[in-house]
């Protein structure tokens, strides 16, 4: 039998520490490298074993280049997070560009420059 989340406001709030600790991490690692990089959202799977991280980039940078970024350094922030999080299995994450957070980041500049 399939061990499921029952309680959604425990992935809530497990997705909500994952965002946050994650930007903690991604912000002074890649400082140097590669414009601001935000951590939009993490959305988990009911069972809390998978998830997805939705990034995206102050400036104009491909998106590409940011997936294989954060992609790349997961396993480091895994070993960090780790024990911060009360959890019995770490989820496994992958990394995803949020466009719809870079086109209103477009938008806003579009309306600031009127």
């Amino acid at each position: 039998m399939k061990r499921t989340t029952k309680n959604p406001s425990r992935r809530l709030q497990v997705e909500q520490q994952l965002a946050e600790q994650l930007a903690r991490l991604v912000i002074p690692a890649l400082a140097g490298d590669l414009p601001l990089i935000s951590i939009t959202r993490v959305e988990l799977a009911p069972d809390l074993k998978s998830g997805v991280v939705w990034a995206t980039a102050a400036e104009a940078v491909s998106q590409h280049e940011v997936v294989n970024r954060l992609t790349s350094q997961l396993p480091r922030y895994r070993a960090v997070l780790r024990p911060l999080l009360s959890l019995r299995y770490f989820p496994n994450l992958t990394v995803r560009y949020d466009e719809g957070q870079a086109e209103s980041i477009r938008i806003e500049s579009i309306l600031d420059q009127s």
